[in-house]
């Protein structure tokens, strides 16, 4: 008998939510937690009331797969429904967890070539789990005004080497997990600048712990206003970003919170995520270990400096922004294209 265990049993949850409620998808899949799902499924201002930062919250469920049989082992096979890429587990035992699966996808699936049911994963944020980081996510899944922002392409998290001294802190695990995820790009945005003790924030690392990565150091002022103190570098960046050969990129920080989360803002800010969106998923960082909180004032900030006309959307803002820093219009419309997928 063929059968889909899903980590969280599949019965219709409901949580309120200020005046009313939102359901989950009996359905589908669901990766995220019980209080992942309270935040994702709620007012995204109040992330602070799930988590606060000062704990490891962001890492996804896995997806349970089970099956009958009574061989000595089993090869999986998962894949997108009608892709011809897929992912190959073994194991010795009648069951698998996966992590890391797109949101909102169908997969089809075999053991020893058997097709089993199909399932379908939950909408929403894809949180991922990099053994040795936290706060890690797919900015992708969003849905951009009539269009989806590709899954896949960005992915935003913490620093993979240690500040200051560049030793590694990434796993092994972790490292063969982001090979998976197919990564060609780290976009390491930490400070090259010695502090006042001679240190390093990006520890002088000259390539990627993952081998055959790329590796970009790109250093962006912390300290205070991110936008602000960064806007000299915005038209690189968007030079960067709109080379299709570096994708999928691997961007971040230290804790993937602050310049990360700038960057964020400003891809799905272009797209035409909307902004409920955009707050939920800087919020998020909250559920990540990152040794403090987050408020909904700095994306606040952030789309109050960019509006420059209150009466056209705020990808339309985000975009003249750009283009007053610099950043060329080519660029601009080369990233659009990367990021967009087909329409709704």
């Amino acid at each position: 008998m063929k059968k889909l265990l899903l980590t969280i049993l599949l019965v219709l949850v409901t949580f309120a939510v200020g005046c009313g409620h939102t359901e989950v998808d009996p359905t589908k899949a669901n990766f995220h937690t019980e209080l992942q799902t309270k935040y994702l499924t709620g007012d995204p201002e109040n992330a602070t009331l799930y988590a606060k930062g000062n704990e490891e919250l962001s890492i996804p469920l896995p997806i349970h797969l089970e099956w009958d049989g009574s061989a000595s082992s089993y090869t999986i096979t998962i894949k997108v429904k009608g892709s011809s890429k897929s992912l190959t587990y073994t194991t010795t035992t009648n069951e698998l967890d996966v992590y890391n699966l797109f949101s909102n996808t169908t997969y089809e699936w075999d053991v020893n070539g058997e097709a089993k049911d199909d399932f379908t994963t939950i909408e929403g944020l894809r949180n991922l789990y990099i053994d040795g980081l936290t706060n890690v996510r797919d900015i992708g899944g969003y849905d951009a005004g009539g269009s989806l922002v590709k899954q896949g392409m960005l992915i935003r998290s913490s620093k993979l080497t240690a500040d200051d001294t560049g030793e590694i802190i990434i796993s092994q695990k972790g490292i063969e997990e982001l090979k998976k995820l197919g990564i060609k790009t780290e976009l390491d945005l930490r400070d090259i600048e010695p502090d006042s003790d001679g240190n390093i924030e990006q520890g002088g690392i000259t390539s990627s712990v993952i081998d055959g990565v790329n590796y970009i150091s790109f250093p962006m002022k912390s300290g205070g206003n991110y936008l602000q103190l960064n806007r000299e570098v915005l038209p690189a960046l968007f030079e960067i970003l709109a080379n299709e050969d570096n994708y999928p990129i691997l961007f971040h920080c230290s804790i993937g919170t602050d310049r990360t989360g700038v960057v964020a803002f400003l891809v799905n800010g272009l797209l035409g995520v909307s902004k409920e969106d955009l707050y939920r998923d800087y919020l998020f960082s909250n559920f990540g270990y990152i040794h403090g909180s987050r408020q909904p004032k700095t994306i606040k900030d952030y789309i109050d400096k960019v509006t420059s006309d209150k009466n056209q959307s705020l990808s339309y803002n985000i975009k003249t922004y750009l283009i007053a820093q610099g950043v060329k219009e080519e660029h601009i419309y080369k990233v659009i294209g990367i990021m967009l997928m087909f329409a709704l």
